[in-house]
């Protein structure tokens, strides 16, 4: 997505056929790779035509309709495919219908992650509102090259966004926020040419602490997930070690081992409602997983036969010492990297 923008650069600048050639060539390359990147392109296209037709560039025209056309036929291998995938889609999908807070999250993700406070996504969302404005505004002013690409850069987000929106409303639901990652490439690109283009010395340090401050949020969530990350293949390995006919309460918010298949006959609680955005009743399609609230474990463990593992990444979910328990009882604790007997 981000070489296929690249190439609009010489093609506003002079027409260039090498450029078209590249832009037709990366937009069928990024097509293929994800459906999101040709939803991402189609609202480019778009964009690109109502340029070109308000400013009467009738050659640029021809050209994007011949490149628009042999992506098209490019694209018919695998026609076939997205009408089984979208066949399938019909009959039941995985992704929940979108509320407020998703919105919210779409927005936002461009510049945080998914489990910071709502007070810093909604910072975020407004910081990019003011740049748009700003952007629009100069293209207003003065309809230069880059003015023309930071315009476009910003209509492929939000077209996206809003294109995604519309289909998940309308039809089925497709969109959650880690899909925008691809149009966030190119919205990235655009705020830095208009950081480029500031002369505003107070303008330009207040945008970059700014920038800089939602980077250092985001490699603390970053480091702060591998670390989740590095402790749940511990807990993948454990897993599979496990014999059957044994109870399993995993106290997380995400327990990506759910979706291991690795518990057989095992009788499986969680105390987490949804497992990375897909609530329990979707998973239980495929895997026997019970909701539990962390008050009634005590109560299960008491009276289940047999043995009970408790698998929790943090350490203060829940305190085992208030637990009383039956002298036979066995308990395993799995807790980060050990298990405690």
């Amino acid at each position: 997505m981000l070489l296929t923008f690249l190439s609009i650069i010489k093609i506003i600048e002079n027409n260039s056929k090498k450029s078209w050639a590249l832009l037709t060539i990366f937009s069928i390359l990024g097509a293929y790779t994800h459906y999101f990147i040709a939803i991402s392109l189609v609202v480019l296209f778009i964009s690109l035509s109502c340029y070109f037709l308000l400013n009467k560039k009738w050659n640029e025209l021809k050209f994007e309709l011949l490149s628009s056309a042999l992506i098209i036929i490019s694209y018919i291998p695998w026609a076939f495919t997205l009408f089984h995938q979208l066949t399938q889609v019909h009959n039941g999908y995985w992704i929940e219908p979108l509320d407020f807070y998703d919105i919210i999250d779409c927005l936002s993700f461009y510049a945080v992650n998914l489990d910071v406070i709502i007070y810093i996504k909604i910072f975020s969302i407004i910081l990019l509102i003011l740049i748009t404005i700003a952007i629009i505004n100069k293209y207003r002013e003065e309809q230069t090259n880059e003015n023309v690409l930071m315009l476009l850069g910003i209509t492929t987000f939000f077209g996206t966004l809003l294109t995604s929106i519309i289909v998940s409303i309308m039809f089925k639901p497709i969109l959650i926020a880690r899909y925008l990652i691809i149009p966030s490439v190119v919205l990235w690109l655009t705020i830095s040419i208009y950081i480029g283009q500031l002369k505003n010395e107070k303008i330009l340090g207040i945008l970059i602490i700014l920038l800089l401050f939602f980077g250092m949020i985001g490699i603390l969530n970053f480091n702060s997930y591998q670390t989740e990350l590095g402790r749940s293949s511990e807990v993948n390995q454990f897993c599979e070690n496990l014999m059957s006919n044994v109870t399993i309460i995993c106290i997380n918010k995400q327990p990506t081992i759910l979706f291991n298949g690795y518990f057989n006959n095992c009788d499986v609680y969680t105390t987490a409602p949804d497992l990375y955005g897909v609530k329990l009743k979707k998973v239980n399609q495929t895997v026997p997983i019970n909701l539990i609230l962390k008050e009634k474990i005590p109560r299960l463990i008491d009276e289940t036969n047999g043995t009970v593992y408790i698998i929790k990444i943090k350490s203060e979910d829940i305190d085992l010492e208030n637990y009383k328990l039956e002298d036979e009882k066995s308990i395993s604790v799995y807790h980060f990297y050990e298990v405690l007997n």
